[in-house]
């Protein structure tokens, strides 16, 4: 028998509309995690580009983005998503984990709420919070994805690996595989990502996600035996 994603959904109606409040917090003690991030992918990102001889103008070219916001990025102005952070690493021929700051790993199992950080953005609609301390040895991939209203994915899409989503707050458009389901709280849906899918937030209220997805794109091969 062949197996398909896994559901786990109700059918309710859709929350009245309410007026939008969001923010994103920073740690108690410590700068923003959106603006650390982003200081550190920029200033990795002129050091490689110094090093390659590129202009801002021939990097955007090549890219597909404009030298304005390559220079805002650089200077910690401006934020990337990952898809995006991606060109500009295989432009630049370096691994996309380079652009992830090592002072976001820790050996401590335990993760506080206060210590989440914005991990990346997407279309400004959606935001990613690293929900553990090791990005870089662990087979998963946990973080929490929250989409604004009116966020949706470009188009329905396929890459590799598996998705399980939990959702913990709004409701939440997921298509997969010519199918369209509406999940509210407590509904998980569990993939192969190799299937064509899609998420959107038609609603007047963000949507809140726990997402874990395997394999984990930052992780760092181990170091070979001598």
């Amino acid at each position: 028998m062949k197996s398909g994603p896994l559901f786990h959904t109700r059918e309710r109606r859709l929350p009245a509309a309410a007026p939008i409040r969001w923010k994103v917090e920073s740690a108690p003690g410590r700068r923003g995690g959106l603006s650390a991030m982003s200081d550190s992918i920029g200033e990795k990102l002129k050091q490689v580009r110094n090093a390659k001889g590129m202009t801002l103008k021939e990097l955007g070219d090549i890219a597909g983005l404009s030298a304005g916001y390559l220079s805002q990025l650089e200077r910690g102005k401006s934020s990337i998503g990952m898809s995006q952070l991606g060109k500009l690493a295989n432009c630049l021929g370096v691994d996309v984990r380079y652009f992830i700051s090592e002072e976001f790993q820790s050996e401590n199992p335990v993760m506080k709420s206060y210590e989440n950080v914005v991990l990346y953005i997407e279309n400004e609609r959606s935001f990613q919070y690293r929900i553990t301390n090791d990005l870089q040895s662990k087979d998963l991939l946990p973080r929490i994805d929250v989409l604004l209203p009116g966020f949706s994915t470009e188009a329905a899409h396929t890459h590799g690996g598996e998705e399980f989503i939990y959702v913990l707050e709004g409701v939440m458009t997921f298509g997969i595989d010519g199918k369209v389901y509406e999940l509210y709280p407590g509904d998980t849906a569990h993939y192969s990502a190799t299937t064509v899918h899609s998420w959107s937030n038609h609603t007047s209220k963000p949507v809140r996600v726990l997402l874990v997805t395997t394999p984990n794109s930052f992780k760092k091969d181990p170091p070979e035996e001598e």
